[in-house]
């Protein structure tokens, strides 16, 4: 299937199993946030350097993991959306006489067909994630900021001990997520200092990631005084603040601010191969794709997912290739443009 289709066959289920399309879009109170960072996303243009150019190489390395491209899923511990879907006579009729699997069980097995590092959040240990690592997979343990501490201790020496290569902390998260009018929660969450963090950082051996930065301030703080390895600059779908700054805007002040040596990913509103080019041209080492997998899990399941991955490692083939760009590190911003719209 094209990009197209499953897009499309994504958006009739939701229709056939009653999910409110809105879940693919959301923000708390007016919705603000993914309509500014859209717009700002769409006002950057990319320059074709055809000449002397060749078939881009998309392969990528991230937390020494080699991927066919820096893209992969964005963190996630459970979806309104695929819920939804798992309690309909859709799924029942999709999956069979296996109607009572999970869906995470599923959404990660597509990544891992899809050759991608799937990003788990974690609010203890996660039998989705061991299952994806035993069958071969490598994971990102994001743990949600928790009231109970002992509790978020403990759950990142989990992650570790079961083979995440990475761990870190949705930070944005901490004064409870929101869409639309919905009542603020989940009410386990609750504020880390930089004391916590720092403590969490020392409890293990792998990389940290502190997931949730979208300024300058909250970088250098990240970095310097907690240790953080990599950050992920992110508007947490537009469930944090309404008006919050946009995705790529943050990012290249971001990277400006920690300089070469920490890795930084960014989130929030990816659509295409072209976004996370734009992404990658303006700072970032990888890109990190929500509700579009979402959709083509509705569209598909499993399948859906891992086609999805491949045609979004497809489109950053062909803008890399047209931007003369042979690997994903000779992307830099001179490929692109802030048009003024």
């Amino acid at each position: 299937m094209h990009y197209d289709e499953i897009v499309a066959e994504g958006l009739r289920v939701f229709d056939r199993a009653g999910i409110d399309r809105r879940w693919l879009d959301l923000g708390g109170e007016t919705q603000s946030q993914n309509r500014i960072n859209r717009s700002f996303t769409d006002s950057i243009a990319i320059e074709t350097r055809v000449l002397g150019s060749d078939f881009a190489d998309t392969s990528s390395e991230v937390f020494g993991v080699p991927l066919p491209a820096p893209i992969m899923p964005a963190a996630m511990i459970s979806s309104r959306v695929m819920e939804r879907l798992s309690k309909s006579e859709l799924w029942a009729a999709r999956m069979g006489g296996n109607a009572g699997a999970s869906y995470m069980d599923e959404f990660a097995a597509g990544v891992l067909e899809g050759g991608s590092m799937m990003w788990f959040g974690l609010s203890g240990e996660s039998e989705p994630l061991e299952k994806f690592v035993k069958a071969g997979g490598r994971a990102v343990g994001i743990v949600k900021p928790m009231k109970d501490k002992p509790k978020v201790l403990e759950t990142f020496k989990w992650a570790e001990e079961t083979g995440c290569a990475a761990v870190g902390m949705d930070v944005d998260a901490m004064f409870y997520e929101k869409a639309f009018d919905e009542d603020e929660g989940p009410p386990y969450l609750g504020p880390q200092s930089v004391e916590d963090l720092k403590r969490y950082r020392g409890s293990v051996g792998v990389p940290f990631i502190v997931k949730g930065v979208l300024g300058v301030k909250d970088a250098e703080v990240a970095v310097k005084q907690v240790g953080a390895d990599a950050l992920v600059v992110s508007n947490h779908g537009g469930e944090v603040i309404d008006y919050a700054v946009p995705v790529l805007d943050a990012l290249p002040r971001v990277r400006s601010a920690v300089g070469k040596d920490v890795a930084v990913f960014a989130e929030g509103g990816m659509r295409r191969g072209s976004d996370a080019f734009k992404a990658l041209a303006l700072g970032a080492d990888g890109v990190c794709f929500g509700n579009l997998l979402v959709l083509a899990f509705a569209a598909n399941g499993r399948s859906g997912v891992a086609e999805m991955l491949r045609i979004l490692y497809q489109e950053l083939k062909r803008v890399m290739s047209y931007a003369g760009t042979k690997r994903v590190a000779d992307i830099d911003a001179t490929a692109i443009r802030r048009l003024s719209v």
